[in-house]
């Protein structure tokens, strides 16, 4: 897949390399919009830039805290273009 490519071996939350501990998230997800707003902004769901490599455990991390994951840019809202909003690093 090509968020697996894209990542290089790290974790895209908190910046470690991540092994075999790798989840592919959705920075928009289906539920927010996320395909409708895909297909608007001319990406995909399942590509890169709404796809990133994450440990599981910054995955829940991200998903548990919903504010601090937006505005790291790791949950991008379903009005903004993944693309255009960077991805800057959580306390995992």
């Amino acid at each position: 897949m090509e968020a697996w490519d894209a990542a290089r071996g790290v974790c895209a939350a908190c910046g470690r390399p991540l092994g075999a501990d790798g989840v592919v998230h959705h920075r928009q997800g289906k539920g927010m919009g996320g395909r409708k707003g895909a297909r608007r902004a001319g990406t995909y769901l399942d590509r890169p830039p709404n796809t990133i490599v994450v440990h599981d455990t910054c995955h829940k991390q991200v998903h548990a805290n919903p504010t601090a994951a937006r505005a790291a840019g790791l949950i991008v809202p379903s009005w903004a273009d993944p693309a255009e909003v960077p991805v800057f690093r959580l306390a995992c």
